[in-house]
C-alpha cells in the first residue's frame, strides 16, 4: 500500500525497487529470487490512474569483479582490503573488531554483542559497476497474472544484465 500511495501522490512520482526484494550482486537471476510485488504494484497503480501512462523501467546492475580497466589506485586498495591479517581475517573485519573493542573499552558497547562479519559482497573486490537501462514496459502490456508479469520483467533484466556484463 505504501508504494501505491507514493506513486499516486504526484503525477510524476517514481519508485525504485529491486524485484528480487534485495540488491542481487551474485548475478544468479534465478526465477525463484524474483518477487511478484513489483508487478502487483504496477498493475494496482495502473487500475487507479484512469488511463494515465504508467510503465515499468527494467534496470540491470553489473558489479565488475575483475581488475581489467580499473585504475592502479583501485587495484592497490582492493589488494590492501583483501590482504589477510590476524589468522586469515581480512582487513575490513580486522577494523570492525578493533572498532568494537574500542567501543567496549569506552563503555558504549556491550561485550555480549560480537563484531559483525562483512558480507561476501563487501569483502570481495569490486572494480566498478555498469548500469544498463532498458526500454520501458507500459503497464498495460504487462500480463494481469503477477507471476507471468514477473517472468517478463525478469527476462528483460536478464538480457540487460548480459549487455552490461559484455560492456
Amino acid at each position: 500500500d505504501a508504494c501505491v500511495k507514493v506513486l499516486l501522490s504526484h503525477a510524476d512520482s517514481k519508485l525504485l525497487l529491486f524485484p528480487q526484494g534485495h540488491l542481487e550482486v551474485s548475478a544468479r537471476n534465478a526465477p525463484e529470487s524474483y518477487r511478484k510485488g513489483a508487478a502487483r504494484i504496477v498493475k494496482r497503480v495502473q487500475s487507479l490512474v484512469n488511463g494515465q501512462p504508467l510503465a515499468y523501467l527494467p534496470i540491470a546492475i553489473y558489479y565488475k569483479d575483475t581488475p581489467e580497466g580499473s585504475s592502479l589506485g583501485r587495484r592497490l586498495l582492493h589488494r590492501l582490503i583483501t590482504a589477510g591479517l590476524h589468522g586469515g581475517k581480512n582487513f575490513i573485519n580486522f577494523i570492525l573488531r578493533c572498532s568494537w573493542r574500542l567501543r567496549v573499552l569506552l563503555g558504549k558497547q556491550s561485550r555480549a554483542v560480537p563484531p559483525r562479519q562483512v558480507s561476501l559482497f563487501m569483502s570481495t573486490p569490486k572494480y566498478g559497476v555498469v548500469v544498463a537501462i532498458g526500454k520501458a514496459i507500459p503497464a498495460a502490456q504487462l500480463p494481469d497474472d503477477p507471476a507471468h508479469a514477473t517472468r517478463l520483467i525478469r527476462d528483460r533484466i536478464v538480457v540487460l544484465y548480459e549487455q552490461a556484463r559484455a560492456a
